[in-house]
C-alpha cells in the first residue's frame, strides 16, 4: 500500500500550491475542479464571526510555514466535514455556486483517506463494479 498519509497531504499541498486541481470522480464520470482561492474566501467569509461553519478553517492552515506543511493534521484541518458542509451551503448562494465542485473534491478525498486508513481497511476489496465491499 501507498503511503496514505503522504497522499493525503501531498492533495492539500498540491490544492495550495497549483492553486487549482481537476479529477474526475471515480463512478461519477464528472469532472470537477478544485480551487484553493474557495477555502480563502470560505476563510474571509467567517471571518470575526463568533460561530463558523468551517472552524477547523485557520490561518495557519491556509498559510502554513515551510516547517508546518510536514504537519498532516493541516490537511486534516482542511478537508475536515465543516469545512466540506460550509462550502456546500455557501455555494447555494449563486456567488459562490463554484464552491460546490471544491466540496466534491474534498470530500472525495476525505471518504478515500477514511477508506484505506479506517479500522476495516485490511478486509476491504475492490468489487468488479469499482465499488468498495466487505470481504
Amino acid at each position: 500500500m501507498y503511503d496514505s498519509v503522504h497522499l493525503y497531504k501531498n492533495f492539500f499541498f498540491n490544492l495550495m500550491n497549483k492553486k487549482t486541481l481537476v479529477c474526475t470522480l471515480p463512478g461519477l464520470e464528472t469532472t470537477v475542479q478544485a480551487q484553493f482561492k474557495h477555502l480563502q474566501k470560505l476563510h474571509k467569509l467567517e471571518m470575526g464571526e463568533e460561530i463558523k461553519m468551517a472552524f477547523k478553517l485557520t490561518d495557519r492552515v491556509l498559510n502554513p510555514t515551510s516547517i508546518e506543511r510536514v504537519n498532516v493534521q493541516l490537511a486534516v484541518a482542511a478537508n475536515h466535514e465543516s469545512t466540506v458542509a460550509a462550502l456546500r451551503y455557501y455555494s447555494q448562494n449563486d456567488a459562490y455556486r463554484d464552491f460546490g465542485q471544491t466540496a466534491d473534491f474534498l470530500e472525495m478525498l476525505r471518504r478515500w483517506f477514511s477508506v484505506v486508513n479506517g479500522p476495516q481497511s485490511e478486509s476491504l476489496v475492490a468489487s468488479s463494479a469499482g465499488d468498495v465491499t466487505r470481504a
